[in-house]
């Protein structure tokens, strides 16, 4: 039981918050999660937040990550296999890669109730 803490986002790599500096850092992780021959491919979505930082758009950043996804991965926005997290805050960026709308977005009270 949690008093205060509502909401845990599990990050996996921090980076500076920049377009050439997230397309960089991002390669290892989308090596690891999305194999380039996979005997299913993979259905993805990329969640985007951006807070405190007005240099960068939202849009451009999930065209840098989406892009970076090799190609018989696919994208589907309302049932992914898996999701492609980035929150920026300020100068930080951080990327994870979970099952995000399996696990209710994280969400402590929605996982732990017994409905």
């Amino acid at each position: 039981m949690s008093r205060f803490i509502l909401r845990v986002l599990p990050i996996e790599l921090p980076c500076y918050a920049s377009e050439e500096e997230i397309s960089r850092a991002i390669k290892p992780l989308i090596a690891q999660y999305f194999p380039i021959d996979p005997q299913t491919p993979y259905k993805f979505a990329v969640l985007c937040e951006v807070r405190a930082n007005s240099g960068l758009d939202r849009m451009i950043i999930i065209n840098v990550v989406a892009k970076s996804v090799p190609e018989p991965h696919k994208v589907d926005l309302t049932n992914p296999d898996r999701t492609i997290v980035v929150q920026i805050a300020k100068t930080v960026c951080c990327i994870g890669v979970e099952k995000y709308k399996e696990l209710a977005k994280y969400n402590l009270r929605q996982l732990t109730s017994s409905n």
